[in-house]
């Protein structure tokens, strides 16, 4: 069954999560592992970044493997507005403590700056699922602002939790992020973000509570799309989850001090329509 329904939960409820699944590419991106994908987007082909000579209007004339960045038609992010319910999917999330083994057992959390956004390496404990396919958790980053926009609102910040599954297709959870109280669940990634590009740090002994870093309610919002990133392949399941998270401005300010400007902006939505889906994090 679907209905139309409005964006508006009322004040305890706002707007702020997202799920994306690549379920299905063109040039075999869902065979590809997350090391070849990156090498997919950044070194097979013309370099690409977020300024006035290589952002996100001039993508699709920097590569023919970009051409998608332009002409595609199920192009994210979105600004999500009208939006309809579904009773036919659900998703999960089973999150554990964010840690990656290596050698004599110790946790290793990495916290990497490529250039384009900061990433802290993930590992397999964690894992969410999406009408009956599982996807492990691979990596972490962040967009400054959000890539996402709700009924025109952008917001200071957005996180991708990104997932893969063992036929190589990904998925990858979202959070937008609204400048509120302070948030002591961010302050150790905050007080270890590196300041150079390609700069690795590597934590002994240290792991994050995932379920801390994310919002309490699980209700997301489904649509088809892509990468937010070249070559903005399609074939990309997005759910935007309806809860925001809060930072204090402080903490907004120093992820923004480390990334700049790094966000594409919203395309098209072409007559696709937005659903919202029921879910729920499980605990460990």
């Amino acid at each position: 069954m679907m209905n139309r329904i409005s964006t508006s939960y009322g004040p305890s409820v706002s707007i702020a999560a997202a799920i994306i699944i690549i379920a299905s590419c063109t040039q075999n991106v869902q065979n590809l592992t997350p090391a070849d994908h990156h090498t997919a987007q950044t070194d097979l082909s013309a370099h690409w970044g977020y300024g006035s000579d290589d952002g996100p209007n001039r993508w699709a004339s920097l590569s023919p493997s970009y051409s998608t960045c332009g002409k595609g038609r199920r192009q994210s992010p979105i600004d999500i507005g009208d939006i309809y319910e579904n009773d036919n999917q659900l998703w999960s999330g089973d999150y554990g403590s964010l840690d990656v083994n290596i050698v004599h057992n110790e946790h290793v959390l990495d916290i990497v700056d490529n250039g384009h956004t900061i990433q802290i390496d993930g590992d397999e404990a964690s894992f969410l699922k999406l009408n009956g396919m599982s996807f492990h958790l691979k990596q972490v980053h962040f967009h400054t602002p959000s890539e996402h926009t709700i009924d025109g609102r952008r917001y200071p910040m957005e996180m991708h939790l990104v997932h893969q599954n063992d036929s190589g297709k990904f998925a990858v959870l979202a959070v937008l992020f609204k400048e509120g109280r302070n948030n002591s669940n961010y302050d150790f990634i905050i007080e270890n973000l590196p300041y150079k590009p390609g700069e690795k740090r590597h934590i002994e002994n240290v792991s994050i509570d995932i379920d801390a870093l994310l919002p309490k309610k699980a209700y997301a919002y489904s649509y088809s799309g892509s990468l937010t990133t070249p070559p903005c392949l399609e074939g990309v399941y997005w759910l935007v989850a309806v809860q925001h998270v809060q930072l204090s401005s402080d903490q907004l300010n120093e992820f923004k001090r480390r990334l700049h400007q790094n966000n594409r902006p919203t395309q098209p939505l072409n007559k696709r329509k937005v659903t919202l889906i029921q879910g729920n994090y499980v605990d460990y």
